[in-house]
């Protein structure tokens, strides 16, 4: 659950997660994702036309495995479509209906597993519909989100819900090394406004945020000072992708100022992705993915952003909580 900007895990101890994005059926990498990569959450592409697997089928699969395992699922039921358009980038147009009954059914089916989340849509929004009518589009990111946290919590369930910025989920819209301004945010500009609502009466409410390439050429201070707006404003936040390569540009500098910020703010991160379909490869192998590590212990073939990730999931190190710790006999409900 969230209080104020810090994550609790079902025992009521601040939670960080150092997760990994897969497809859904890759339910099979159980041991690799857990025992040999040390990942506590895993976020789940899921494409809407369901023309290659069964999605129940496979969700409970995942939930068996992980989640009843009491590792993090966050289902993000928002992939892009094989029609262009219905997807990332846009707000659905003619398909808030599907979107909604499709939650409303996964939320009643796994609401009483604590460590099943969901993600209400994945990148939102493009720059230029927001340069060119940031009112409308405002209203657009704020009633999808409405929509769908509604759809979710009455069906009783209460888990976390993770909603992500605009500007392709990056949410800082320029690739300049300015200070993201509130009104070019939509973490910041609206997420107060969907916190101060009456759609989740919990506010059990987690922003997520994508770092790439606006976030590079070395925007250390832009990404820690934006972050940390963001926990200033008691909000929390997730990291839901970051990685090497994002639409053939390197992404590596942001990825860097991505682990400092994090580290420093306690900040929960989720690595693009464990079976790679692009150029973000975790181990060199012929498919690149995370599951062909050569040693469960000590791999030798491992991408320079595996061994970042590695490194990051092996290293224990204190990390302060954004808020203090909140003691289990004052938490409610």
């Amino acid at each position: 659950m969230v209080i104020k900007n810090t994550i609790l895990d079902p025992q009521g101890n601040p939670f960080i997660t150092k997760g990994v994005n897969i497809f859904a059926d890759r339910n099979e990498d159980f041991n690799a994702i857990v025992n040999c990569w040390k990942f506590n959450a895993i976020r789940v592409a899921h494409f809407p036309e369901t023309f290659w697997y069964n999605p129940t089928w496979e969700f409970d699969l995942l939930v068996k495995d992980f989640a009843n395992k009491h590792i993090v699922v966050i289902f993000n039921l928002a992939m892009d479509s094989p029609q262009k358009g219905h997807g990332i980038g846009t707000y659905w147009p003619n398909k808030w209906d599907a979107l909604t009954q499709e939650y409303s059914f996964f939320a009643k089916r796994y609401k009483d597993n604590p460590y099943v989340w969901f993600e209400t849509t994945n990148e939102p929004g493009t720059k230029e519909s927001l340069t060119s009518d940031p009112k409308k589009e405002a209203i657009s990111w704020l009633n999808l989100n409405k929509t769908l946290i509604q759809a979710i919590r009455q069906t009783g369930n209460i888990n976390p819900i993770l909603v992500q910025g605009w500007c392709w989920g990056q949410d800082a819209c320029d690739w300049s090394s300015a200070k993201v301004p509130i009104e070019k945010s939509a973490i910041l500009s609206q997420g107060p406004r969907l916190l101060a609502s009456d759609v989740d009466p919990l506010n059990n409410l987690i922003f997520s945020q994508h770092v790439y390439e606006q976030w590079n050429d070395n925007k250390q201070d832009k990404l820690y000072h934006f972050q940390q707006s963001v926990l200033n404003n008691e909000q929390a936040l997730i990291i839901t992708e970051y990685g090497a390569e994002n639409l053939s540009v390197s992404t590596s500098q942001a990825t860097q100022a991505m682990f400092q910020s994090a580290k420093k703010l306690g900040i929960g991160r989720f690595v693009w992705i464990w079976s790679a379909d692009d150029n973000n490869n975790l181990t060199f192998s012929e498919k690149g993915h995370g599951a062909d590590i050569n040693d469960c212990l000590h791999p030798t073939n491992l991408t320079p952003l595996g061994q970042q990730v590695w490194n990051d999931n092996h290293t224990k190190a204190l990390q302060t909580p954004a808020m203090p710790i909140i003691p289990q006999q004052s938490i409610q409900r």
